[in-house]
């Protein structure tokens, strides 16, 4: 946006003083035309047209004229003196274009000043921790892996329990900590059929990683088989629970 000057005594000038209200207006709206399209003074006469609002367009001209304030020349109106008080094309475009410059380098010159900072002092990042997996456990068991139980462990009753309760234990351990668990309580010589738990016992007890048997000298007494009897009878409980809660889950 460009500026008109005017200063404070130039409605008092001889050559202002005489001009009608209208007549002034046209003068003021031919100023503020010109700088603000940097016609450097000069304006088509039928663009001054449009500026008049009455009939009388010729007369309101010829005012202006008849001041010394315009010029009629190849039908453009001249302001006389433009270039004395008024900025000139040239003047504008020069102070535009230097001023452009000046924003241009300011805006390199803070670019700069950032990748500066950063490179000196870079942002302290911490490093972000990868997890690592857990090899040892197999979430995700397989029929087959279950089967491969089934077939090892000594016991194979309540199948449907034994297989939730071995999925469970897959979440804890590996599918082949279990089967080599199951092994080697099937193995144990000290392990006597009467005695042996259910399949979902083992598992809910963790009992994968238990110890050898202690040798019984072949003598099982009467508390040993009361006890196998009551936890015989708990797990036939346990699993008709368990039973009953996947057919609720399941129900087809």
């Amino acid at each position: 946006m460009t500026w008109v000057k005017i200063d404070d005594s130039f409605p008092d000038h001889p050559k202002i003083k005489g001009l009608k209200d209208d007549e002034f207006r046209l003068y003021m709206t031919a100023l503020c035309y010109s700088s603000r399209y940097l016609t450097d003074g000069v304006i088509p006469l039928n663009i001054i047209r449009t500026f008049i609002e009455s009939r009388s367009k010729s007369s309101r001209i010829s005012a202006l004229v008849d001041a010394n304030l315009w010029e009629i020349v190849d039908e453009n109106i001249v302001i006389l003196s433009y270039s004395e008080y008024q900025f000139t094309k040239e003047r504008i475009e020069t102070e535009r274009k230097l001023a452009s410059e000046r924003m241009a380098k300011s805006r390199g010159l803070r670019r700069t000043d950032t990748v500066t900072k950063s490179e000196v002092h870079p942002p302290h990042t911490h490093p972000i921790p990868i997890p690592i997996p857990n090899i040892d456990i197999h979430t995700n068991p397989s029929d087959s892996d279950f089967n491969l139980f089934w077939s090892i462990y000594p016991r194979r009753e309540a199948k449907g329990a034994a297989r939730t309760a071995f999925l469970k234990a897959c979440k804890k351990v590996s599918v082949e900590t279990i089967i080599e668990g199951a092994k080697r309580f099937a193995q144990d010589p000290n392990r006597q059929d009467e005695f042996t738990a259910h399949a979902s016992t083992w598992l809910n007890q963790e009992r994968w990683s238990d110890a050898p048997l202690p040798s019984r000298g072949g003598v099982v007494t009467r508390t040993e088989t009361s006890v196998m009897r009551a936890l015989d009878i708990a797990q036939k409980f346990i699993d008709e629970e368990e039973r009953a809660k996947e057919i609720e889950n399941d129900p087809f």
